[in-house]
């Protein structure tokens, strides 16, 4: 079945890098880590502005989303909630302090625990360039993954890696460390009882980790050309299916042989950052939002977003949303309503502030 979207709600947001969605208690809220804000009347230019802004929660109340914390960061550039028996937290990981061009990409990622009002920081982890928190469950063991790095072979001080952390019932402590030259992403999955830590590199391949005992070794690699972004593990027909974003050329649909991925559908197109999965009226479909095209220096961020919908064998363009810097889709029910909220990070002018949307489907 096919349906549309119409503009519900627009968040006043700047450089929003993610909109993460959770439930505490049966109240949902939204996390919105922001990159940057404008500087007066400066040049629109994506790798400048004010990093030191604050990320967003915001709670969803009377049918909309209010703003309801506001959090001391550093570009902010992804919120992971997860929670540890009764207790909730965030992940914050920050790329950058500072104001253009003095930034220092040596900065903190943070963790906060919820005390049933706000979040409040408990935790520092000293990272370079993250750009991504995940949080994931082995058995009853928690970690905790900072995906980092952003310059190809620089001597910037730091051995490019990404790391991983592992909680002692008080505090994360590192765990094991993987090789990264511009990390982006990592995705936790798992299969026939195996755990698998895929991470997603701009420069390098991308690369499937499997887990041995209680480390990840390699185990299958993909674009080494670079460009990775997201991963995004789902099931269809008893099948299980791997999106791999891709910013530099087309992302990939890829299928579980038994023994591996293989590539089962290309969908085409430049720009992929992220997917997320959409479950409507026992139909499933795929989002994928677009981030931007051409150069860093001269970005083209209104770009047309996609819906995808099954049609029998694979997947198929549905719908398209014009979206502005879209870092993330992510679909959620309430009330009864399906909505969709994007996060835009760049508007048509290149300024960082630009409103993120939540659409409504009709």
């Amino acid at each position: 079945m096919t349906f549309t979207v119409e503009e519900y709600q627009r968040l006043q947001t700047s450089g929003a890098r993610g909109a993460t969605l959770f439930t505490i208690e049966n109240t949902l809220y939204l996390g919105v880590p922001q990159l940057a804000e404008d500087i007066g009347d400066a040049k629109g230019d994506m790798n400048s502005g004010n990093s030191d802004v604050d990320s967003i929660i915001f709670i969803w109340h009377e049918g909309k989303f209010t703003e309801y914390q506001r959090i001391p960061c550093h570009g902010a550039e992804s919120i992971e909630y997860f929670s540890i028996g009764e207790r909730h937290f965030i992940a914050i990981a920050n790329i950058r302090s500072g104001t253009s061009p003095n930034y220092d990409m040596h900065t903190q990622s943070k963790l906060y625990e919820w005390d049933g009002h706000l979040f409040n920081e408990i935790q520092q982890f000293d990272t370079f360039a993250a750009k991504n928190a995940h949080a994931f469950m082995i058995d009853n063991d928690h970690y905790l993954a900072f995906a980092e790095g952003v310059i190809d072979g620089a001597d910037n001080g730091k051995t490019n890696t990404s790391n991983l952390y592992k909680w002692d019932g008080a505090a994360f402590t590192l765990h094991q460390s993987f090789p990264s030259a511009w990390g982006y992403c990592f995705y936790s999955f798992m299969i026939d009882n195996t755990h698998y830590l895929a991470f997603a590199d701009q420069i390098g391949a991308s690369v499937i980790y499997v887990l041995k005992k209680d480390k990840f070794e390699p185990f299958q690699s993909m674009s080494p050309d670079g460009g990775g972004r997201a991963f995004l593990l789902f099931s269809h027909a008893d099948t299980h299916y791997l999106a791999f974003a891709n910013m530099m050329t087309d992302s990939v649909l890829y299928q579980w042989d038994g023994r591996t991925f293989i590539e089962a559908q290309t969908l085409t197109g430049k720009a992929g950052r992220y997917f997320s999965i959409l479950n409507y009226k026992n139909e499933q479909y795929l989002l994928r939002n677009n981030f931007i095209s051409g150069s860093r220096e001269a970005p083209q961020t209104k770009l047309k977003s996609v819906i995808y919908e099954w049609k029998e064998t694979d997947f198929s363009e549905m719908l398209e949303i014009t979206t502005y810097g879209a870092t993330q889709m992510n679909a959620f029910k309430k009330d009864g309503d399906y909505f969709i909220v994007v996060s835009n990070s760049l508007s048509d002018d290149i300024r960082f502030r630009t409103d993120s949307v939540v659409y409504k489907i009709a």
